[in-house]
């Protein structure tokens, strides 16, 4: 009798782990479906920046332009280009935008109420000497 108690008790154990195993691949797949998103709208931003730019190109005459306008041109655009910056969200609570430096790993992963309560790096399960919060501007 007491060994099938035992037994109960090492299955009992085994369904909660497999139960936080699926929590967590439910939250991956919540993370990784929402970065996917988020990726595609920047991809499709960018592949319209640059279909503007080809148009732009195909426009030009062989008339000189004024150095300076077209340099200002191309400086607006790359502007554009470079202040699309994609979200990472929180791989804890995949809620808020991560913005907390892990260190040693140097995982940007958490934010920062999540992050504050971290002993191991979500990403890599690395023991978190120190996290900084970082201000992505």
């Amino acid at each position: 009798m007491n060994q099938c108690a035992q037994e109960i008790a090492h299955l009992h154990v085994a369904i909660q782990n497999t139960n936080e195993a699926l929590q967590t691949a439910k939250q991956d797949v919540h993370f990784f479906t929402e970065f996917a998103k988020r990726t595609h709208e920047i991809n499709k931003i960018l592949v319209s920046q640059l279909q503007g730019t080809n148009e732009h190109g195909r426009g030009l005459t062989n008339a000189l332009e004024p150095a300076e306008g077209t340099n200002q041109a191309m400086n607006i655009e790359e502007t554009a280009v470079e202040n699309v910056r994609p979200t990472i969200f929180c791989r804890t609570c995949c809620s808020r935008e991560a913005c907390m430096l892990i260190l040693p790993c140097q995982h940007v992963c958490a934010c920062k109420p999540c992050g504050d309560n971290l002993t191991v790096c979500p990403m890599c399960g690395t023991a978190i000497a120190e996290a900084i919060e970082g201000r992505f501007v």
